[in-house]
This record gives C-alpha cells, structure tokens and sequence, in this order.
C-alpha cells in the first residue's frame, strides 16, 4: 500500500494521488477507485477475483502437497540405499589406491582391512 500523500497519481484518475496499489496487478489506484477484499486493496472486481481464485489454487495445491502416499518409506530406504552402494564404491576406491600408492594414514588401515578379509 502506498502511503497517503506519495507521490505517483491513480491509473484511471491521473489527477487525483494514488493512495493504494493493487494487491494483484500492482496498479495505483484512488480512494474512489478501490476495490476492498478479505486480503487487501485492488484496482478492480476483476482483479480481486484473480487474486482470490489464484490464492485458493495455491491452498488446493499445498494440501495436496502436504499428504503422504505411503510410498514414502520406499523412496526413503532407495535413496538410502543408494547412498550406502557409493560410499561403498568410494571406500573401494581409496582403498585400492592406499594399496598402490603410500598413504600415511591411509594405507595402514587398508593393510589392517586387507588383513582383516584375508586379501
């Protein structure tokens, strides 16, 4: 909202100062134009249902949204999964490198694992 007495003139009255802007197309408007809504200010009907209809799609698509399909767990337990195989594939990695090449830290505890599984 604009606040009384800025400057900037009403889009339909270019004489009289723009008070309010339009809470769905950002117009300035009049106190003569102004349209009141549950939500703000606006230019026009038009753009007051706009903006009603726009805000009550947003809430459909939120609700929607927010509920779980008991699919949920599976996708947990994939990604899980998933993560489990490359942190494997990473071990495995490092470790056959710390055979080939000194690593101080490293290459001791690949020797111990080696060790370990009779490699």
């Amino acid at each position: 909202m604009l606040e009384v007495g800025t400057a900037g003139s009403c889009v339909n009255h270019p004489a009289a100062p723009a008070v309010y802007r339009c809470k769905q197309c950002g117009a300035a408007i009049c106190k003569v134009c102004v349209v009141q809504g549950p939500a703000g200010w606006y230019c026009s009907e038009a753009c007051r249902e706009r903006h009603e209809k726009f805000i009550g799609e947003t809430r459909t698509y939120s609700d929607v949204k927010g509920r779980r399909t008991g699919l949920g767990i599976v996708h947990r337990v994939m990604r899980l999964a998933g993560s489990l195989i490359v942190l494997a594939v990473t071990m495995l990695a490092i470790g056959v490198i710390a055979s080939l090449v000194e690593v101080p830290i490293i290459s001791g505890i690949t020797r111990m694992v080696r060790a370990f599984i009779g490699i």
